[in-house]
């Protein structure tokens, strides 16, 4: 039952870093997907303040990922397939840091809708990654 969630896990968590660009290119190409994505902005920072939102989400993401890390090196991990996940955790966190930190706002139009299909990626990798490193399937 483990390995099933930590699948669906890691397959929604590739969805949604791939729909943070699939969303930057339709935002580009296409207008009404422009003011779709104007109209969300404007809607998620009524609600939310993602000024230090965003760099308080990212450090708690980054010290989740030393745990995790941390919690796979003392287990010795098991196989090729958990160090590909730990791979990819650490990639896609990695971008999500570039992109926190490097990227504009104003060169990005959906910056903020990007930063949230990342944030929540990492965080369902991460929760999938704490399922591999905390035990074994029976």
């Amino acid at each position: 039952m483990r390995r099933i969630l930590m699948v669906l896990l890691d397959l929604f968590a590739v969805i949604l870093f791939a729909a943070a660009f699939i969303i930057k290119y339709f935002t580009d190409r296409k207008l009404g997907m422009n003011r779709w994505v104007v109209f969300k902005q404007m809607q998620i920072k009524k609600v939310f303040d993602l000024s230090w939102g965003k760099y308080i989400l990212l450090a708690i993401i980054l010290i989740l990922m030393i745990l995790v890390v941390r919690g796979f090196i003392t287990k010795k991990g098991k196989g090729i397939g958990s160090k590909l996940l730990m791979i990819l955790m650490a990639g896609e966190i990695l971008y999500g840091l570039y992109f926190t930190l490097f990227v504009n706002l104003k060169a990005v139009r959906c910056y903020d809708l990007m930063l949230l299909c990342f944030y929540a990626s990492a965080f369902l990798l991460i929760f999938g990654n704490m399922l591999l490193v905390s035990g074994h399937d029976r």
